[in-house]
């Protein structure tokens, strides 16, 4: 029944684990090889309409400026300016932002795995979801409950344990390890997407600057990436603690 469980147990904890280096992939590693070709046309979409709304909104301005309301345009207008000449470089700034948080991210991640991940061809045992696996013991563990041959340690280990708590705790510890990779692999999953929808609504980072009742929500969305640009390099030096 032990080695049963494991069995079921080590499939999560493997796909958990390659789902995590999946992530890792897309969300940091080549990030850069498929992002621009695929969110620049929709940012350029997005910022053609939000132009639209600032040449109105200037047009409003004129309007008010010759009613004699010099006052309010005085106001605005120069908002109106530096919203319109951010909405044109929100895509080029928030690439770079992004690009210097996964660079961080990327040398930190090298320094824990090898420079070996970066290599297409590269070895299986040198990515985030087999290191931490190794260093918890899970793939002795796993793999004793199936080859014997290649179980090393986690064989000797196993064949310790010969209690019946002891053998519900090397099975809560192999599901619960399935667990932690899941909830990492969401972390970068999330932080993925959210980069990617920020950098296509780029141009809302300071919408605040033009229409004020939006302050809340545009600082909200700032607040979101900026949070979102620390989870990578966070991430990656808590795995090379690990």
């Amino acid at each position: 029944i032990k080695n049963t469980l494991l069995e079921f147990g080590g499939f999560f904890v493997w796909l958990s684990a390659n789902m995590l280096n999946y992530s890792i992939r897309i969300g940091v590693l080549d990030f850069q090889n498929w992002a621009p070709d695929t969110l620049y046309p929709i940012w350029m979409i997005i910022r053609q309409i939000v132009s639209l709304a600032v040449v109105f909104v200037g047009l409003y301005l004129g309007f008010l400026y010759i009613l004699g309301k010099e006052d309010k345009f005085e106001k605005y207008i120069p908002w109106v300016v530096i919203f319109a000449l951010f909405v044109n470089f929100s895509y080029p700034l928030a690439r770079t932002a992004i690009d210097i948080s996964n660079i961080v991210s990327l040398k930190i991640y090298t320094s824990a795995v090898g420079e070996d991940v970066l290599n297409p061809s590269r070895s299986t045992n040198q990515t985030a979801g087999a290191l931490i696996m190794d260093r918890l013991g899970l793939q002795g563990m796993v793999m004793s409950a199936t080859s014997e041959k290649d179980a090393g340690s986690g064989a000797a280990m196993l064949k310790n344990i010969n209690s019946v708590p002891g053998a519900f705790v090397a099975v809560l510890f192999v599901f619960y390890a399935a667990y932690i990779f899941f909830m990492a692999t969401g972390i970068m999953v999330m932080r993925t997407l959210a980069l990617v929808f920020i950098s296509i609504a780029s141009p809302f980072l300071l919408v605040d600057s033009l229409l004020p009742v939006l302050g809340d929500k545009a600082k909200k969305i700032r607040e979101i990436f900026f949070a979102q640009l620390a989870v990578g390099p966070v991430f990656m030096i808590m795995l090379a603690l690990t």
